[in-house]
């Protein structure tokens, strides 16, 4: 428990150090709140995932707003996530959906649906990142927005800033858009890279501590230079599932056509070196496999 409230206070120092500009948030958590830890008895905290999924692992490229023990902190995002598909449940899970809790490594998981514009991930909302068994309260991926007002001045004059958040009860799902080798987030509003305090107002995936809903991060589609939305993620790698998970299910298919693509996510005329091929079925579905030439 200790080891991981030192780990995450590190990591709020090194954001207070590299992102920029610190303001005072609602509820902002002591110190003590993060010694969450994943390997509890509670049953909604997913940390396996069933054999014979397929994996997309995915370099990270989101916008995100967390909350620490100095403040609120913008910040653009690195790292990995992962998504497995579970080909006979019809179930999608996602690791370390959010980037100010990858240090937990679990899961939260969903269904999906096809269609001509890609794979829809659906993921439920209330479930725990995290939970401690000692003090009975944890973390929780919500949906929820942010807003940044002015409170007067500081010493030297400057404008002082206090942020409001709001959890967004009527939504009750979290989606994502996986299109060839990108996955979108979708629905957000905001952008990290704008002046501040413009950053602070959005509306996206956020976390919250349990016991008393005070929010620790948010992440939303980063964009690029002119304002465009980015992907949330691009497919690096991919695990295949077992014969037995995909072929039962694909077999009575018919291919509508095959697409190539490498992992800059531009599309080939032939597989060449690590590849993704992606196969359209009459029936709109889709499945991707990693091939090696």
């Amino acid at each position: 428990m200790k080891k991981l409230s030192v780990l995450l206070v590190a990591i709020a120092v090194a954001m207070s150090a590299s992102a920029g500009v610190n303001v005072e948030a609602d509820h902002a958590p002591k110190a003590n709140k993060a010694s969450y830890r994943a390997d509890s008895d509670r049953p909604d905290v997913i940390t396996e995932i069933p054999e014979g999924c397929q994996i997309y692992i995915c370099d990270r490229n989101s916008g995100a707003i967390a909350s620490s023990v100095f403040g609120i902190l913008n910040t653009p995002t690195d790292g990995q996530f992962r998504v497995a598909f579970d080909y006979k449940k019809g179930e999608v899970y996602i690791f370390n959906p959010t980037w100010w809790h990858n240090i937990h490594n679990t899961w939260v998981k969903g269904s999906y649906t096809d269609s001509e514009e890609g794979t829809t991930i659906i993921i439920p909302t209330g479930q725990y990142l995290a939970w401690d068994n000692e003090e009975r309260y944890g973390v929780q991926l919500v949906w929820g927005s942010s807003s940044v007002y002015q409170r007067g001045e500081e010493e030297d004059g400057s404008p002082a800033y206090y942020t409001e958040t709001q959890i967004d009860e009527r939504t009750t799902e979290i989606q994502f858009l996986l299109n060839g080798d990108n996955i979108y987030l979708l629905g957000t509003e905001g952008d990290v890279t704008a002046e501040y305090p413009e950053w602070g107002n959005a509306t996206g995936m956020m976390t919250i501590y349990s016991n008393d809903q005070s929010w620790t991060s948010f992440e939303i589609a980063n964009r690029d230079e002119n304002g465009n939305e980015l992907p949330f993620g691009h497919i690096v790698d991919i695990i295949p599932a077992g014969p037995s998970a995909v072929n039962e299910l694909n077999a009575a298919k018919t291919v509508a056509n095959v697409h190539y693509f490498n992992v800059a996510g531009q599309e080939m005329a032939q597989p060449e070196g690590l590849t993704i091929q992606v196969t359209t079925y009459t029936d709109g579905t889709k499945s991707a496999v990693k091939v090696v030439k």
